[in-house]
């Protein structure tokens, strides 16, 4: 059908491209963006050391330089190996399973440890979106091929996706095993054998090693084939029942490896609690909403909320026309996965307080379904009899794909996604400029590791205690003060130091500030 219609319609050649932009997309300036910090983690996993590790290194002498600090940052010969990777892992950050870290450590050792490399294998999981997409939405619309091939458009030149595609993180893959494991069910729910209820076990237990949140995907599955099969104990139910089991006994070890470090969870998620008031949130859900077609920087999020608004519509609108005339079997999972994904975030952040709802990474998996759901939308206005509707489906349709494509387009040659971190290659370019530079910070040394892969190899770098300067350096050098707290600030000027302001960065929607000192010995 497909190859017929290639020959006929404009659209489907329109599509295709859009697709193939998409992939191209992927695989561009990879190595030109500044770290995001949560990768510079995943360097640290790759190689094999823990936190303490470069704890140790970088307070237990006074200067260390940029080159000293490269053994943290991906294989070194002497490294502690995979065994160290599942070690630092289960010490330190027990809320993420193993499996995209350990393939990240097998990809370095392959292929290296430079960005390119490294962030290579986030693309290859959101490639693998693109069949997942298709077979999903080919089980979901078996009679409408169209709306597959609308999907995938969506999802290739989606901001939010490629910007996932190129971080060193897990969030791609495990969206790409959610998708899977969800067009496996459907097909193990028709198949009804022994092996699809078996693949889709192995499919979910893969989801999971790549995400714990990837139980709340089992959950909604769940929900769906009780409401799909009525509330009654039949044979696919009890099917399903087994593979989940199976799928948790696999997950099991790593379960207990969370439960055993409870406190270490905890400290690593307590970000998550830190509250915004309604209007930033509504504004941010907004604009996470935004990202599925549209994204880019803002000090202000408010022009990118004007925006979102008429796409919000649209999802909305698309979301009751699938509940309306949808299949029941494609509106209940539909409804489910978003359901279960939102709803206890939501409910979390209004009884306790935090932000989780607004951690677009989180809901990775959800923008499948407004994919799904757009696609949904523009196929059957295009299909409509009346000429209104069949107009205004071809248009939003065009808008949707122009968009995303005009701002994907803009942001792959930007030095970081959407003016995020845009402070540390100011910073990075200022202090490169200085001769035998210094830089010291009493801060999260995490943030200069991150800021380390773009200074000159020579740089020297200072972790201090709280509120401890820098003793003694040559009368030569520039020392410059990374975010001092300002009771550091307060010990330079009593000792007779004038730290001199050479850089700030705010952003007044948030508050948050990044600031360059500069102290000439």
């Amino acid at each position: 059908m497909i190859r017929k219609k290639l020959l006929k319609s404009p659209q489907i050649w329109f599509l295709l491209l859009a697709i193939a932009l998409g992939i191209l997309l992927r695989t561009q300036n990879i190595a030109g963006k500044l770290y995001w910090i949560d990768e510079t983690f995943t360097l640290l996993r790759v190689s094999g050391y823990t936190t303490q590790d470069v704890t140790e290194t970088v307070y237990g002498q006074d200067v260390v330089t940029v080159e000293e600090l490269q053994k943290y940052q991906g294989t070194s010969p002497k490294d502690p190996g995979i065994q160290g990777t599942l070690l630092g892992l289960a010490l330190e950050e027990p809320q993420h399973p193993p499996l995209y870290f350990a393939l990240s450590r097998f990809w370095a050792e392959i292929f290296g440890s430079s960005k390119t490399a490294l962030r290579s294998l986030g693309v290859l999981g959101s490639l693998l979106g693109f069949p997942a997409l298709y077979w999903l939405c080919r089980e979901l619309f078996p009679a409408q091929p169209l709306i597959s091939l609308w999907t995938m458009a969506l999802y290739a030149v989606s901001p939010v996706a490629i910007r996932y595609a190129q971080a060193a993180r897990q969030y791609s893959l495990w969206f790409s095993l959610t998708v899977l494991s969800n067009a496996l069910l459907l097909r193990a729910l028709r198949k009804d054998s022994v092996w699809s209820w078996v693949g889709y076990g192995f499919a979910i237990a893969s989801s999971l090693y790549c995400h714990f949140l990837a139980g709340l995907m089992l959950i909604a599955q769940g929900l769906f084939v009780v409401l799909l099969e009525h509330f009654r104990p039949t044979r696919r139910f009890f099917y399903f029942i087994g593979a989940a089991v199976g799928a948790v006994l696999l997950f099991l070890p790593w379960v207990m490896v969370a439960l055993l470090n409870p406190e270490k969870v905890a400290e690593t998620t307590s970000h998550l609690e830190d509250s915004l008031s309604w209007l930033n949130m509504v504004q941010l859900w907004i604009v996470g909403l935004t990202k599925t077609l549209f994204a880019a920087h803002f000090r202000f999020t408010f022009q990118l909320v004007l925006i979102g608004i008429p796409l919000s519509l649209c999802v909305f609108y698309s979301l009751y026309h699938l509940w309306r005339y949808g299949p029941r079997p494609t509106k209940l999972l539909l409804f489910c996965w978003l359901g279960t994904f939102f709803l206890p975030f939501l409910a979390l952040d209004l009884i306790v307080g935090g932000q989780r709802t607004v951690q677009d990474r989180y809901f990775l998996p959800c923008y499948a379904v407004i994919y799904i759901v757009l696609a949904y939308g523009i196929v059957t206005a295009q299909q409509s009899p009346r000429s209104l509707q069949h107009k205004l489906g071809q248009s939003i349709g065009a808008i949707a794909l122009t968009l995303g494509i005009v701002s994907s387009v803009i942001a792959i040659p930007a030095p970081t996604w959407w003016g995020l971190s845009e402070f540390d290659v100011e910073i990075a370019q200022i202090i490169n400029a200085a001769p035998n530079p210094v830089l010291v910070t009493d801060g999260y040394f995490f943030w200069i590791l991150r800021l380390a892969q773009d200074l000159n190899p020579q740089t020297q770098l200072a972790f201090r205690p709280e509120s401890t300067p820098l003793e003694t350096t040559p009368a030569q050098q520039q020392i410059f003060y990374y975010n001092p707290s300002p009771k550091l600030q307060q010990t330079l000027v009593s000792q007779g130091q004038q730290p001199e302001p050479v850089y700030e960065f705010r952003d007044d929607s948030t508050g948050f500030t990044v600031t360059l000192y500069r102290v000439s010995s």
